[in-house]
């Protein structure tokens, strides 16, 4: 018997040699490893190569209690609340009875029942030492300290999951909130239930779900904070680590709901032939021949050709509350799931949703945390349902602060980084001024005001109201966000605002591209003592009006025409360079320009040097000896196309030859 595989271990070789036995055996043959020429090397391996067994730390109870103080607090917070309750219960039974977790995950609701002297009663129905399934009762005692009580653990968690089989998401909030607190036993009175009820829900292969006893103790959590349902093969893995899907299987398999293809309306059988160059909503209409799958679906039409089914009303379209334009579908079902958590939130809490006051969005939104996006979504939501029925918004009441928003629309810049951008970016020069205004104007707004960058992308010159050394913009929904002046004039939004805004209106009004770069070069750098643009700004053209505030720009400042906004992402690019860091802009070289209106005299009061004269027929001279330069080029073209012509002949007369 020869072992050439790497194996490295003692165990490795045994695990070898045995299954080497069984292969031997099953084929009628003699065992080779139960031979002394095997077991004598083997048995000297193992000696020379011996080595200590590798056992784990084991796990203590000052360690269970480390573990159960961090689930605890996410013991009152749904969604986490289920996951937190039944990974204390599997902790808990797994250290007191010291089970394996194969037994722990076999377990049914039915096999576990509260004693009142003992405890817990488990029913072993089969384990690793019990491969025939001859079944073993192991009992688990009762804890003095509630929070370490499997008992406790046990109750509490299977009083979750019952309440939400039997009533839904809103169930088991209602049993979180009213049974709660974990500071007192609840296993020294509870009865031991083991009648059959039949889940409200349903699930199951066929829409309907077995008994409670048939029930896994321990399913899956999908992140919604829904258990799996009782036709789960395992009792954990659907929710907490599911397997990959066939998004594009025909077949799902049995046992599971079909998938996408069938939707498609494009689904053909893999044993009816494949129709080319035919629509699909036209089949022929004539009988089934011998051996033809065709019949099997039937024609689409009747003879004359009008349609099977009746006119159908088209649904007109949600629109939103805020902005009255339509909602997509991904909207409207993400705005229905959004408000049925708060709705069931409510309800197992006693708030009152329609109209929520602002101390209800704050507890919502803490009772159930989330990522940012999902809370600005669930905000949207309640926003919208609010607009809907007429209420008003809780966190744009009358006496509401801003702080009383529970999350805001985005993630706000660092103010630190803020101001040292705005003392960094230019102010003059070509491009370079143009860029700086532009990205000071950007970063006042983003800074200042909470609007998402969507909204600055899509914002217009009409939206933005400068007076009296305050400015003041207009969001979608109509709110106005005040933007105060300062003392400093580089960190005063106003006053960066009006001086951007003059730009633009410089743009849509026709000035040309000499009066921009004269602008720019001969402004002057804005300081702290520089004088605020803001108390009397210029007010814009009335076509400016319409025109997006914030315009892409070129390498060579040039703006699109017609002025086109830019994208969300690009706004978020800018806005965020204060913590990326800021570009290097071009400050590009600029002709002097005469001032018809003044003498044209620099900064520094000195007279401009006059511009070079051009010489125009010095420069017609030097084409027309450029021309005359190259009158021999045709010349020697043509003889170049004869030799070429000549070495082809010769070459074809030598592959006749």
């Amino acid at each position: 018997m020869r072992t050439e595989a790497p194996l490295n271990s003692n165990r490795n070789r045994q695990i070898t040699r045995q299954v080497t036995n069984q292969i031997h055996t099953a084929a009628g043959l003699a065992a080779p490893g139960r031979s002394e020429v095997v077991r004598r090397p083997l048995s000297g391996v193992r000696r020379l190569r011996r080595t200590p067994p590798k056992r784990r730390s084991p796990l203590l109870l000052t360690d269970v209690r480390t573990i159960l103080t961090a689930l605890s607090a996410s013991f009152w917070v749904w969604p986490d609340a289920m996951a937190a309750h039944r990974d204390a219960a599997l902790l808990l039974m797994g250290f007191a009875g010291a089970h394996r977790r194969s037994e722990l995950v076999a377990l049914h609701l039915d096999d576990v029942t509260v004693h009142p002297a003992d405890g817990l009663h488990i029913r072993m129905v089969s384990s690793k030492t019990d491969q025939e399934a001859r079944g073993a009762l192991r009992a688990l005692p009762f804890g003095r300290d509630p929070a370490t009580c499997p008992p406790c653990a046990l109750i509490r968690w299977r009083r979750l999951l019952l309440a939400f089989d039997q009533g839904g998401r809103r169930a088991a909030m209602n049993q979180l909130h009213r049974r709660g607190l974990t500071a007192e036993h609840c296993c020294r009175t509870v009865e031991d239930s083991k009648v059959n009820v039949e889940p409200a829900g349903g699930g199951g292969q066929d829409g309907e779900r077995g008994s409670v006893g048939e029930r896994w103790l321990f399913p899956g959590i999908h992140k919604t904070g829904r258990p799996g349902d009782g036709s789960d093969v395992r009792g954990c893995g659907r929710g907490d680590d599911p397997a990959p899907r066939r998004k594009r299987g025909v077949h799902p398999g049995a046992g599971r709901p079909a998938g996408r293809s069938f939707v498609a309306g494009r689904f053909r059988h893999r044993s009816l032939p494949g129709r080319r160059r035919r629509a699909f909503d036209h089949a022929a209409d004539r009988p089934p021949g011998p051996e033809d799958a065709r019949g099997v679906r039937p024609g689409t039409r009747p003879p004359r050709r009008e349609r099977r089914h009746q006119a159908r009303p088209v649904s007109a379209p949600a629109l939103s509350a805020a902005t009255n334009r339509p909602l997509a579908a991904s909207t409207i079902t993400g705005y229905a799931a959004d408000w049925a958590l708060f709705t069931d939130w409510c309800a197992a809490t006693n708030q009152q949703r329609l109209p929520a006051d602002p101390a209800t969005i704050s507890a919502f939104t803490t009772a159930c945390p989330a990522a940012p996006a999902t809370q600005r979504r669930r905000l949207a939501a309640i926003e919208h349902h609010h607009r809907a029925a007429g209420s008003e918004i809780p966190w744009k009441a009358a006496g509401s602060t801003d702080a009383a928003r529970p999350i805001r629309a985005r993630e706000m810049l660092d103010p630190d980084l803020v101001v040292e951008a705005l003392r960094l970016l230019p102010s003059r020069g070509w491009t370079a001024g143009l860029f700086g205004r532009r990205d000071k104007a950007l970063l006042m707004l983003a800074a200042a005001t909470d609007l998402p960058y969507r909204e600055l992308a899509v914002m217009a010159v009409g939206q933005l109201d400068i007076v009296d050394g305050a400015a003041g913009v207009t969001d979608t929904s109509g709110e106005i966000h005040v933007i105060e002046a300062v003392a400093d004039a580089v960190l005063c939004g106003p006053c960066a605002l009006a001086r951007w805004r003059r730009v633009v209106d410089a743009e849509v009004t026709g000035t040309s591209a000499a009066g921009m770069r004269r602008l720019f070069k001969k402004a002057p750098v804005v300081t702290s003592e520089s004088r605020h643009v803001c108390r009397e700004p210029e007010p814009a053209a009335a076509k400016t009006l319409a025109v997006p505030l914030f315009p892409p720009i070129n390498q060579w400042g040039h703006l699109p025409l017609p002025i086109q906004p830019l994208s969300r992402h690009a706004i978020s690019v800018l806005a965020r360079q204060v913590q990326t860091g800021l570009p290097a802009h071009r400050d590009l070289d600029v002709d002097e320009i005469v001032d018809i209106l003044s003498p044209a005299e620099n900064e520094a009061g000195e007279p401009a040097p006059p511009r070079p004269a051009y010489d125009w027929a010095a420069a017609n001279q030097k084409k027309k000896d450029a021309i005359a330069h190259l009158a021999s080029l045709s010349t020697t073209m043509d003889d170049i196309d004869a030799r070429i012509n000549e070495l082809i002949d010769r070459t074809r007369n030598l592959e006749l030859d």
